[in-house]
């Protein structure tokens, strides 16, 4: 759930970004944020 709940949030990040709401320093920060934590969890790794 924790999982489905953050791809939810990067999408709704992307979407706002598109839209102009969300600066490119600000999106580098989100991009760095959750690579990193997609990266370090072994369940999302293996989703």
């Amino acid at each position: 759930m924790l999982l489905n709940r953050l791809v939810f949030l990067i999408q709704n990040t992307h979407y706002q970004r598109t839209r102009g709401f969300v600066d490119d320093e600000m999106w580098h920060a989100w991009d760095q944020a959750w690579v990193g934590f997609l990266r370090g969890n072994k369940a999302a790794r293996e989703m």
